[in-house]
């Protein structure tokens, strides 16, 4: 079950992941993600998910320079180690950096623009924007409504939006003040 697909910045690769278990044939079976090529159809890399069989892949992104991708892994509402995003290297599929600290799944996971922040969105009523170096908690946003669903920056990267799932809301903060 193929829950995301995205293209490179340049085009020229393509990144699936699927929900849980491996769906591609590979020698490792904890794999649920992988890289080709647009223009061969080369697979490039299978990443290898530790506990992929308990963790769901909810959205998965390149990064603006194509360097790094960025996974969101979310359970619903089921608390589980599942409250966490997750940068890894694009050329050789090693995972660089967790970002940890909600307590329910995460829904979506963003660059910045210019790939400096990374935003989640989790069904724990939160979004967070990290520090995409260091993964350091730069801001916590939290909409007057339930769930997170999806979390986005704006093209200047100054502001965030957010939507929830159990009505058509969205809430637009200040990416610099949290208001």
């Amino acid at each position: 079950d193929v829950r995301s697909a995205a293209f490179s910045p340049t085009g020229e690769y393509v990144l699936l992941a699927a929900c849980c278990e491996s769906v591609w044939p590979t020698p490792e079976q904890s794999t649920s993600m992988m890289t080709f090529d647009v223009s061969t159809g080369e697979v490039l890399l299978y990443f290898s998910v530790k506990d992929s069989a308990h963790r769901v892949v909810k959205s998965a992104v390149w990064s603006p320079t194509g360097e790094y991708l960025l996974t969101a892994f979310g359970d619903g509402f089921a608390p589980s180690g599942d409250g966490i995003a997750m940068l890894w290297n694009a050329s050789n599929g090693e995972a660089v950096r967790e970002f940890a600290g909600h307590s329910r799944g995460v829904n979506t996971a963003v660059f910045s623009p210019a790939g400096e922040r990374v935003l989640t969105a989790s069904y724990d009523s939160t979004a967070k924007m990290w520090n995409a170096s260091t993964g350091e908690v730069l801001r916590r946003f939290t909409p007057e409504h339930s769930d997170v669903r999806s979390a986005a920056f704006s093209p200047t990267g100054e502001y965030v939006l957010t939507s929830i799932s159990d009505r058509s809301y969205f809430t637009m903060f200040d990416a610099s003040t949290g208001e």
